[in-house]
């Protein structure tokens, strides 16, 4: 699994876990398949992507509150 990295500089701003840093090999596989250029397709607006079902707005903070245990609300 590769992960973005709050690890020091030196971590490469990634990191393979469970295996710690990665390694500057890692870096170059992972970013291997990426391309140097591209562009970003635009995107409908978020109430457009509700209509079609393609968007949901959920409240995850209140379902957390909902079924964390109640020792935490302490």
């Amino acid at each position: 699994m590769s992960l973005a990295s709050h690890n020091p500089p030196s971590y490469n701003g990634y990191n393979r876990s469970p295996y710690g840093p990665s390694s500057p090999s890692d870096i170059t596989e992972l970013e291997a398949p990426i391309p140097e250029t591209g562009s970003i397709p635009s995107l409908l607006p978020l109430n457009e992507l509700a209509d079609r079902k393609l968007f949901q707005d959920v409240d995850l903070e209140g379902m957390y509150l909902k079924h964390r245990p109640a020792k935490i609300l302490t």
